[in-house]
This record gives C-alpha cells, sequence and structure tokens, in this order.
C-alpha cells in the first residue's frame, strides 16, 4: 500500500500500486490522471470531492480501479469541511504578523524613549528642587525622587529588552 499526501507527489517504486491512500482531497480528474500509477486493478482510498477544484463536502471512499475507471465500493465516511492548507497563505500571514510584531515593537520603543526622557526631565527638575548638591544617596530617601528612578530603571530595562528582541527578529 502507497500514501500520497500532496498531489504533486509521485511514487517511487518499481512497478504499479495495488492500493493507494490518498491523503488529500481529490477530483476524479486528479484520480484520472493518477491512474498510471495503478495496476489494472487496484484500490483507492480517498476523500473524493465532486467539485474539480474541491469544495467544502467530501466523502472518503474506497474505489475500485478496474479496466480504466473508479467504481465507488463504499462510502467510509462523509465530511463537511476541507482540509487542504494554502501553504503561500500561511507563509503571507506569518511574513505578515512578523513584520507587524517587529512594527509594534519599534513603535512602542518610540514611546519608552520618550517616556525615558520624560523622565529624565522630571529627575532633573526634582534634583534642582530638593538642592542639586545633596548627594544621590540622601536625594534618593525623597519619594518623588524614588518614583522618578523606579520608573526611569523600568523604562530604561524594558526598551533594553525590546532592542534586543528587534535585534534578534532582524
Amino acid at each position: 500500500m502507497n500514501d500520497l499526501l500532496d498531489p504533486s507527489q509521485t511514487l517511487r517504486m518499481p512497478g504499479k500500486a495495488d492500493i493507494v491512500n490518498f491523503g488529500f482531497e481529490v477530483s476524479l480528474d486528479l484520480l484520472r490522471d493518477k491512474a498510471a500509477l495503478l495496476n489494472e486493478e487496484a484500490l483507492v482510498l480517498a476523500p473524493v470531492s465532486a467539485a474539480p477544484e474541491g469544495s467544502l463536502e467530501q466523502t472518503y471512499s474506497l474505489l475500485e480501479y478496474k479496466q480504466g475507471e473508479f467504481r465507488p465500493v463504499a462510502e467510509i465516511m462523509k465530511t463537511s469541511f476541507s482540509l487542504r492548507v494554502d501553504k503561500q497563505r500561511q507563509v503571507d500571514a506569518g511574513l505578515d504578523a512578523d513584520y507587524f510584531a517587529t512594527h509594534q515593537r519599534h513603535e512602542r520603543l518610540v514611546r519608552l524613549r520618550a517616556e525615558i526622557a520624560l523622565l529624565e526631565e522630571r529627575f532633573v527638575r526634582l534634583r534642582k528642587a530638593h538642592g542639586d548638591a545633596r548627594h544621590l544617596s540622601e536625594l534618593v530617601k525623597v519619594p518623588e525622587i524614588k518614583e522618578a528612578l523606579a520608573a526611569l530603571a523600568d523604562r530604561k530595562k524594558k526598551a533594553q529588552k525590546l532592542e534586543f528582541a528587534i535585534r534578534d527578529t532582524q
């Protein structure tokens, strides 16, 4: 028995197959195209769609191939969905998501840098207001200055993490 999971896949084996499992949605036209893979009498398992381009209605069927024709032997399971995957759309969506995430990181970094500049200005103003000549260890005891420095450290840490994340994605 051979499994074909992709319509473009070809069998690499000596001779022709007696039983083939098409693990992807097929139309009768595609089955006829793949008939050259089969012995004169063979069995095929496949989720068959009535429309050549595929549909949401499929029947996973056991078909008999005989004298150049496919004849349904048994319906194994009916489905009302398609498991077909558009790889290019997935790749594009992934690239779009990556670009969007990187763009958001850049925007967040710009906002953080603006916040850092404002917090640095606030610290300078507070330091002057509380005595520029005082030692920093004394200034840190002032609640407003302590709060400004904590916020400044937090924003700088976040900005640094974003810079690393942006650099890693490039």
